[in-house]
């Protein structure tokens, strides 16, 4: 009988994170980014960001809004470009460039807002 040269060692799964929110447990990843986007709710968003220490605003929600309705309809995290393009024409209001974004988002910027839309952990590029 030949062995394989396949590795046989398992790799141990790290902790499984997760938030309580209105009687549910949410899981998420070390960065506290949802495993599933689909048990978002603004709840969740209202909940990362008091961990975070931020009260979210009429203008965290249209971004928050805006990330979870792209997400929805293409199945990816828009770039920052797309997003400032976007809420400046469709509000005919161009302040949201990377600098506002940032003062709403004080973290780490529209990163954050993706983290609260429920969006998964953006890869280079997406969300900022």
């Amino acid at each position: 009988m030949k062995l394989s040269n396949q590795e046989t060692s398992t790799k141990p799964t790290p902790p499984l994170l997760t938030i309580e929110v209105d009687g549910q447990t949410v899981a998420v990843d070390d960065e506290g980014y949802l495993l599933d986007s689909k048990e978002w709710t603004p709840s969740v968003a209202e909940l990362m960001a008091e961990n975070d220490n931020l009260k979210l605003s009429e203008d965290h929600w249209i971004v928050i809004t805006y990330l979870r309705n792209f997400y929805v309809t293409y199945a990816i995290a828009p770039e920052l470009f797309m997003l400032q393009r976007t809420l400046c024409k469709s509000m005919d209001d161009c302040r949201w460039n990377r600098d506002y974004l940032r003062t709403l988002f004080p973290r780490h910027g529209a990163r954050d807002a993706c983290k609260y839309a429920g969006l998964p952990k953006p890869l280079k590029g997406a969300c900022g």
